[in-house]
């Protein structure tokens, strides 16, 4: 159940981060209409020719492409908390508690990364200490990040400028900073930081569906590798329909879809690991609750009861 699951939200995550950088790149230059979702195919079908030159190509370009993103976000977080003023954070309607859990739950997919890292658990060289000490560090640190960006942005462009501008608010925060030279740095950023996420998502997810093709629970065509050792026709599959999603869909479709599929597939993934005693239970129980908790609250939320 979790391999097609988590495929289908895999799906909406890399046209989520190809409408974004379609958005991004269309608001710099001021293009036309038809300028975000070409920039957006434009994005799946270059990650797409990267995977299909082989693992080495595809984790290289994703280092420089992390280092890159990460310095210009630090110094845009550190540029707006040095302004920091509490007043700027403040909206006319206070959320409540449930609407801090449909808030979280709807961006869940913002942490599908770190579920794409087990698909290639097989091919890492320090399994153990990756998972055990790395993975922790890793998930905190993005946390931090997504914290001190989401203090910052408000400082530069206020709060209702933000909740409006959602898609592109990050280069508007530049703009606001440094004028052009900002919005062009923090455009980079985020053309970088989406493309490495469709980068990362069709490397695992191809190799996801491979491993599952060469099980038998998928056409064997599937999971057939070309001279590099990349899962061509997985790729392939995989890109031609996100590159649909991502033209023919709309922003908060995508995000709050990805993240009802992403939901159910960690709170799964817990209720199995506590009924298969696998991992510690004070993690692995609060896991399937705060999941599904977080899922039922998401669902009463779209059918208008939250």
């Amino acid at each position: 159940m979790n391999a097609p699951a988590s495929s289908k939200g895999s799906l909406g995550l890399a046209a989520v981060y190809a409408y974004t950088f379609g958005a991004y790149v269309g608001h710099a230059v001021g293009g036309p209409d038809w300028l975000p979702p070409a920039m957006a195919a434009f994005a799946i079908l270059a990650m797409t020719a990267i995977n299909l030159r082989g693992a080495g190509q595809a984790a290289g370009i994703e280092i420089a492409i992390v280092a890159i993103k990460l310095a210009i976000l630090g110094g845009l977080a550190a540029f707006g908390l040095s302004q920091f003023d509490a007043a700027k954070l403040e909206i006319a309607a206070q959320p409540g508690l449930a609407g801090v859990v449909v808030g979280a739950a709807s961006v869940f997919m913002a942490y599908e990364g770190f579920e794409l890292v087990a698909y290639d658990y097989d091919e890492m060289r320090d399994r153990r200490r990756i998972m055990g000490r790395i993975m922790p560090l890793a998930i905190g640190s993005a946390a931090v990040i997504y914290v001190l960006i989401a203090l910052a942005v408000p400082m530069l462009t206020g709060t209702q400028a933000l909740i409006e501008n959602g898609e592109v608010a990050l280069s508007q925060a530049g703009q606001a900073a440094l004028g052009t030279p900002g919005l062009v740095l923090v455009t980079i950023a985020a053309a970088l930081s989406t493309a490495s996420a469709i980068n990362a998502t069709l490397f695992s997810s191809a190799r996801l569906a491979r491993e599952v093709a060469e099980d038998g629970a998928l056409p064997a065509r599937i999971g057939r590798r070309n001279s590099h050792g990349s899962p061509q026709w997985a790729v392939l599959a995989l890109a031609a329909l996100a590159l649909a999603l991502a033209v023919l869909g709309g922003l908060d479709g995508l995000v709050s879809g990805a993240s009802v599929v992403f939901l159910l597939v960690f709170g799964t993934l817990n209720v199995l690991a506590v009924y298969e005693n696998v991992g510690s239970r004070w993690v692995t129980l609060p896991g399937t609750i705060g999941a599904f908790g977080a899922l039922t609250v998401l669902l009463a939320h779209f059918a208008g009861l939250v």
